[in-house]
């Protein structure tokens, strides 16, 4: 463990010795608004249109109270109408979180801070510091406190003035009155409503006229009734609408308009008044409850002020001043002996194992033995182990009990967090010495990828000597899961090489020319690259053809040439193959070539082409059998060898004679 990780250590620790009481409040958070509210104008009219609807059911029935005298029937109006009065506080509540976009029960919540509670047990071992510390920050608390109810009150007004503003907005732009634009749309909606209706008095009278004509011929079935009735209704409807539609809508549509018109204009003038009603109701409750708490506000903006200007910058000195007077007259100065003592302990043995490396013998020889890794493993944990120990001992020498106690159980819980993971630790315990299942100088596969285990140590190497920057380091859990063995001297760690020909699974052929731990890049004939991943790469299991190739090439011949096929053509197939190979410079890298009889198969007689290269004609391994088919057909034209077709043998039974 270097210098820097034992100066962090001792500054965790010392972090941990400060138990600063602080007062954390939890203040109540007005919730967000519904977002899915709808804002439309229809919408909310015909709310105003339900609560309308709603407080004239109520006052009939309290008409219909007044005039009953059985008490039964009372009774049930009574219930009906706090029914009704529900309904119409449900539709008054929808009204409101629709046109203002927020819900009042956010706005509602009381602002309560979290009560500040210990366990008993903690609270009588560290009672004195803790009340120390809250008779010395009660004021800055109190500012706290003021300033937190301050910050809530404006979370506060955050949704009330959008409601304020959307309410506002809504009656700004409630510009629909009793126009000529609104007497137009009652007027095509009459009109609409009246040929409908026409369309299906037209069609009424059509039918039962058709009905009546198939009834009084009499000679037909009911299915064939109904069929020439669709079929009749099909023909006829459309030119007897074109005829009698006009005149009807020019007759009827002038008294429907004098009769309904001025009926919805007026109902649309209630229900307009109505709207606006209940939005300026709701403009006055929510402005009311805006000026409510910006006074609420005001009074603890106030009260905070005025403690803030109160000797704010003596009661700042005369704090800070008792503070540190009191902190460093006893136990600052027994925290810092005892992080001296802890810091001091720690480098000094930490020196002392430096040299012990650097000198000892033992220590550097490349293979540790199993007796100075246990000697080191028990050197770290002596050394953690007396760093807190003089730590404890200065705390107990000076008598302060408190940060003591502190101490004693920061290491108790130290220990208790290690002994939930004690079989993890165990095993990189015995991986640290040699002992578990992946040991120095053996081979491991790690994410598919074989590795040598050149260190174990609270961070491991492992190495692979076949690849670029081949070599990482790994947390010792990482290799609790891992598994490795001897190796052979001669074992390969990697099928390639950079600047090797691989052919893969998937037909790819290219030159590696970069492979690290991540990924393998090879290039393709055009000088195209293509990159895999080191594992995806192993799995395409890859042919190096680096170190030599065979080439096999099967041609058939006619069935003709039956009694050449086992010597005559082989050779001559095989000089000719050889010639040919030398004048395109494939002889160069030609190690072994066979030309040889392979079978008599279904339509020709097949010669196998075995032809065995060496690496440097890698390159050329897709582009050789078409060469070598070339050759053998231009064999085939010079000595008048046949290339069969697939042929089918038919056979016919001859035809018995009749007994």
């Amino acid at each position: 463990m270097s210098v820097k990780k034992n100066i962090l250590m001792i500054l965790f620790c010392a972090a941990s010795l400060f138990p600063l009481s602080e007062y954390s409040a939890v203040y109540g958070q007005p919730e967000s608004s519904d977002e899915s509210a709808v804002k439309d104008m229809a919408t909310l009219r015909q709310i105003t249109q339900c609560i309308r609807d709603m407080e004239n059911q109520i006052r009939n029935k309290k008409e219909e109270l007044r005039s009953d005298s059985e008490q039964v029937l009372t009774d049930k109006t009574d219930n009906e109408i706090q029914n009704l009065h529900e309904q119409l506080a449900t539709c008054r509540k929808n009204f409101e979180r629709i046109a203002t976009g927020v819900k009042q029960e956010s706005i509602d919540t009381a602002f309560k801070p979290k009560d500040f509670n210990w366990r008993e047990e903690l609270e009588e071992l560290l009672g004195p510091v803790i009340y120390e510390l809250k008779s010395m920050t009660e004021r800055p608390r109190e500012i706290e406190k003021l300033r937190a109810e301050v910050a809530f009150h404006k979370s506060r007004m955050i949704p009330v003035r959008e409601a304020v503003r959307n309410i506002k907005e809504l009656i700004a732009a409630d510009s629909r009155k009793l126009s000529e634009d609104s007497e137009d749309v009652f007027k095509k909606e009459i009109e609409a409503d009246l040929r409908k209706e026409c369309l299906d008095d037209i069609r009424n009278q059509l039918y039962e006229k058709i009905r009546k004509e198939l009834e009084e011929k009499g000679d037909v079935t009911e299915e064939e009734r109904k069929k020439l009735l669709d079929e009749r209704l099909k023909q006829e409807l459309p030119a007897m609408i074109q005829q009698e539609l006009p005149g009807r809508m020019d007759e009827e549509l002038p008294k429907r308009l004098k009769k309904e018109l001025p009926k919805r204009l007026k109902d649309e003038k209630e229900l307009e008044k109505k709207f606006r009603e209940e939005l300026a109701g709701l403009e006055t409750f929510w402005t009311n409850k805006e000026q409510q708490i910006l006074s609420q506000q005001a009074v603890s903006a106030y009260q905070m002020n005025q403690m803030e200007k109160v000797n704010s910058f003596e009661t700042f000195l005369n704090s800070s001043q008792d503070i540190l007077r009191t902190f460093f007259k006893d136990r600052g100065r027994n925290l810092l002996f005892s992080l001296l003592a802890f810091l001091s302990f720690m480098l000094t043995l930490r020196l002392l194992h430096r040299f012990i490396y650097k000198f000892s013998p033992l220590h550097r020889k490349g293979d540790h033995p199993f007796l100075i890794r246990l000697t080191d493993v028990i050197y770290h944990l002596l050394t953690v182990a007396g760093a807190g120990g003089a730590s404890v001992i200065v705390l107990y020498s000076s008598g302060d009990w408190v940060l003591l106690i502190i101490v004693i159980i920061f290491f108790l819980g130290i220990v208790w967090t290690a002994k939930q993971g004690f079989p993890r630790y165990w095993e990189q315990l015995k991986l640290l010495l040699n002992l578990g299942n992946v040991r120095e100088n053996e081979r491991l596969v790690y994410n598919g990828i074989p590795w040598k285990v050149v260190s174990l140590n609270l961070y491991s190497h492992i190495e692979n000597p076949e690849l670029k920057a081949g070599r990482i380091r790994l947390p010792l859990r990482y290799l609790i899961d891992l598994n490795s063995r001897p190796y052979d001297p001669d074992e390969p760690w990697f099928p390639c090489r950079v600047t090797d020909w691989v052919i893969l699974s998937d037909g790819t052929l290219g030159r590696v020319i970069a492979q690290t731990p991540d990924m393998v890049q090879l290039v393709l004939l055009g000088n195209s690259r293509k990159t895999y991943l080191t594992d995806e790469f192993l799995r395409l299991n890859p042919t190096n053809l680096s170190t030599g190739f065979c080439i096999r090439v099967t041609f058939g011949i006619d069935y003709s040439h039956q009694r050449l096929c086992t010597q005559e053509i082989p050779d001559r197939l095989k000089e000719m193959l050889t010639e040919k190979l030398a004048e395109a410079d494939y002889g160069t890298y030609m190690v072994n070539l066979n030309v040889e009889f392979k079978e008599a198969g279904a339509s020709s007689l097949d010669i196998e082409i075995i032809a065995d290269f060496s690496g440097e004609a890698a390159c050329c391994h897709k582009r050789i059998p078409r060469f070598l088919q070339k050759v053998c057909v231009e064999a085939c034209n010079e000595y008048g060898w046949i290339i069969p077709f697939p042929q089918i043998m038919l056979h016919r039974a001859k035809e018995e004679s009749s007994v």
